[in-house]
């Protein structure tokens, strides 16, 4: 172990990561397991690809749960299911949810129901106050 992974060490905590289902987020979850994580719950839109993602990590160590975390209400949900799965809430919170759909279009010409959308994911998502407490 060089001195970079040691400093890196997440012994026995409780993981989340939004946008877990691939990409930075699943490298990432990864990353904590082999830092010695607990488990780590993967958190993203797609239910088929999030339970892919949670196959490809050792067995018993990961949860998932399939939501909108542009949702306040969905956030609070999280945190509780990683509560209720792990015994205890998520004691280190990576942010990787985003959609890309932006780059799809020119902003000029993009509607404006996907730039609410890419704005609430992207932005709102990422401000949750609920990522620090259960209740």
């Amino acid at each position: 172990m060089n001195s970079t992974t040691a400093a890196f060490r997440v012994d026995g905590k409780v993981c989340l990561i939004t946008g877990g289902a691939s990409g930075l987020g699943l490298a990432g979850a990864r990353a904590l397991l082999d830092a010695g994580a607990a488990g780590v719950t993967l958190v993203d839109m797609n239910p088929t690809t999030l339970s892919a993602a949670a196959a490809s990590l050792p067995e018993g160590k990961a949860s998932v749960f399939a939501g909108d975390v542009g949702d306040e209400a969905v956030n609070r949900q999280m945190i509780e299911h990683a509560q209720d799965r792990w015994g205890k809430a998520p004691e280190v919170v990576v942010l990787c949810a985003g959609i890309s759909q932006a780059y799809q279009v020119p902003l000029a010409e993009m509607p404006e129901e996907v730039w609410d959308k890419v704005i609430r994911v992207n932005l709102k998502g990422s401000k949750s106050r609920n990522y620090t407490r259960t209740s």
